[in-house]
């Protein structure tokens, strides 16, 4: 009997002597994997981001639409969109771009839309109407590619 005590007491000595092992001001395992986002790492500080961006985007009743937009540091743009197979049909504008807050979607100033695009490495990707992302089988042919001359 006095053995069984002994063993009891021993284990509740070693359980409290573990409990109190554990500061209760450090953070555990989760609160470690929570990572600190710096805001000014973004898509306007950190990419080189201005140039020209080309491509052919989907078109409902041509072979596609021809993409060209510059943007430069002064946040100017020149878009022109030609329509392939449609001789002159084209369209084209300038004006300024607005960053949103993040600092990674521009939206351009144009007359008749202000058409959004997401600015990634290399690449600007045209976002629909609201500034959300295209989805779809076509989805990938909304990514303008940046322009090496």
């Amino acid at each position: 009997m006095k053995k069984a005590v002994f063993i009891i007491s021993v284990i509740a000595v070693l359980a409290s002597g573990l409990d109190s092992c554990k500061s209760k001001g450090e953070p555990n395992a989760q609160d470690k994997l929570v990572i600190a986002v710096d805001p000014t790492h973004n898509a306007t500080s950190c990419l080189d981001w201005d140039g020209s961006y080309t491509g052919t985007i989907p078109c409902a009743d041509c072979p596609g639409i021809s993409v060209k937009i510059t943007l430069n540091l002064d946040e100017t743009y020149q878009l022109c969109y030609q329509y392939l197979e449609r001789g002159d049909s084209a369209y084209s504008a300038s004006g300024k771009f607005i960053w949103d807050d993040a600092g990674s979607m521009i939206t351009l100033d144009c007359k008749d839309w202000s058409p959004y695009y997401l600015v990634g490495e290399n690449r600007l990707i045209q976002l629909d109407m609201e500034g959300k992302p295209i989805t779809g089988e076509l989805a990938d042919m909304y990514e303008l590619e940046k322009s090496t001359d």
